[in-house]
C-alpha cells in the first residue's frame, strides 16, 4: 500500500483538512522540509476520529492479523 502525503486527515473513508493551526513536517532521512502544509485537528475533529475508531475495532479485531 502506498499513500500520498496531502496534508489532509483521514476521518472514516473521507477526507477532510484540519480547521487548526497550519505547520509544516519534516522528512526524517533527508532532514528538509516536507512542500505540504498539514493544519491541526479541532477538538470536534479529534472526537469524530475517536467515536469513528471505537465503532469499527470490535470488527476490526475479528481480523486475522496478516489481513490488518
Amino acid at each position: 500500500v502506498t499513500t500520498s502525503l496531502t496534508g489532509r486527515q483521514l476521518l472514516g473513508f473521507r477526507e477532510e483538512t484540519g480547521q487548526g493551526s497550519s505547520f509544516t513536517a519534516v522528512a526524517p532521512a533527508q532532514q528538509q522540509p516536507l512542500p505540504e502544509t498539514f493544519r491541526q485537528a479541532t477538538p470536534a475533529q479529534a472526537d469524530k476520529a475517536a467515536r469513528l475508531a471505537a465503532r469499527a475495532f470490535p470488527q476490526y479485531a475479528k481480523r486475522p492479523p496478516a489481513d490488518r
